[in-house]
């Protein structure tokens, strides 16, 4: 399952062990794998709503891989696995409050392989969310944080790294205007690392 309700809480993951283990490998997942649902306002969880905070989540060579990035936010996933060769667990685009459920923010979570990698992301990702902030008039609306955290499983707790875009604001219009020109120029100070 992916990450919990709050990005900035402690995360929990089942199955975290195997899913890092599986992540390097080259070979298609046999077997039948659980499936996330979409909604019309394109959440994809398992149950394609709202009001749900829990996702399957894939490895590259799983089918569903792609789909089960919502498309907000699947440009700067791509390039964190493909470039940067990081391990992500969640991600969400953000979407605005319905009904009873609360404004979602834009986030990307990051599993890092060891020690050296964590060391490493981490000093990365804060350069490029300081330089994004200086480029980029938003942060009275959006500030990109780059969070240490934690995921629990059924084993030790294992650190993580969370990229969360913060709403400075509870207008969703706002936020998501900004994240328009946020969201970009951050993927543009990490692809020019």
């Amino acid at each position: 399952m992916g990450a919990g309700k709050d990005p900035s809480a402690t995360n929990h993951v089942s199955g975290l062990i195997q899913f890092r283990k599986k992540w390097d490998e080259r070979n298609q997942r046999n077997g039948i794998s659980p499936k996330n649902a979409r909604s019309n306002q394109g959440h994809i969880n398992l149950h394609g709503s709202a009001t749900c905070f829990c996702s399957a989540i894939f490895t590259p060579t799983d089918p569903e891989f792609i789909d089960s990035i919502e498309v907000g936010v699947r440009e700067l996933v791509l390039f964190l696995i493909d470039k940067l060769n990081c391990i992500t667990y969640s991600s969400c685009e953000g979407h605005p409050p319905v009904d009873e459920s609360p404004m979602r923010q834009r986030h990307v979570g990051i599993l890092p392989r060891d020690a050296n990698e964590y060391a490493r992301l981490l000093h990365l990702l804060r350069r490029a969310a300081d330089n994004c902030h200086m480029n980029c008039d938003c942060q009275t609306t959006v500030r990109i944080e780059i969070k240490e955290a934690i995921i629990t499983t059924e084993g030790p707790k294992v650190p993580c790294i969370d990229i969360i875009f913060v709403a400075v604001t509870s207008n969703w219009s706002e936020y998501s205007r900004m994240l328009e020109s946020a969201y970009p120029e951050f993927l543009a100070q990490l692809q020019h690392r």
